[in-house]
């Protein structure tokens, strides 16, 4: 009987530590991506991120950005409308937890551009978009998640004259650096 106790309490400190160990941030990225193409890779990552007891400031953001996801599966009106509070909630926690990540300003950017106006969810797109391009080095270390960003960023249409050019610059000074390491 000892021996069973002793081993329940091994596998739930080791199941427990499994919990609260965080995702990479590569991993993260690449979950999410997946999951924006396919309801079977949501559900998996979203499961994942909400067993972490304590959560990270970017696992927070990604489980409420995979909430956001859920919605288009989602039917009634009322419930849509409680999911995309419930996601903003987690994004607003991640962004309290680590106010200077320029990953979750712009993950916040894209769900706020995306969520209709008359909802009047969209409060912080322009203060995000100046943190963004405050942080020259966002995304620095994934090229292709920077060209993703750059790209969704432009076809917001939300930018100044200035930060379209600049933008447009960096863009494709980026494509060129990629077409010659190919």
């Amino acid at each position: 009987m000892k021996k069973l106790i002793l081993l329940l309490l091994v596998t739930g400190t080791i199941g427990s530590l499994c919990l609260a160990q965080t995702i990479s941030r590569a991993d993260l990225r690449e979950n999410f991506i997946k999951a924006t193409k396919c309801k079977t890779a949501l559900d998996s990552f979203d499961k994942i991120l909400e067993k972490i007891s304590a959560r990270t400031a970017a696992e927070e953001c990604y489980l409420g950005m995979c909430e956001a996801l859920n919605i288009q599966y989602t039917d009634g009106m009322w419930r849509k409308y409680k999911m995309l509070d419930q996601s903003r909630g987690h994004i607003a926690k991640a962004i309290a937890q680590a106010p200077q990540d320029a990953e979750l300003r712009f993950l916040r950017f894209m769900l706020e551009h995306n969520i209709p106006g008359f909802l009047g969810m969209s409060t912080h797109i322009q203060n995000d978009l100046a943190f963004i391009f405050g942080h020259s080095g966002f995304l620095e270390e994934d090229m292709d998640l920077r060209k993703i960003a750059m790209e969704f960023i432009l076809s917001s249409k939300r930018c100044t004259t200035e930060q379209t050019a600049m933008l447009q610059k960096n863009l494709d000074e980026l494509k060129k650096k990629q077409y010659a390491q190919k």
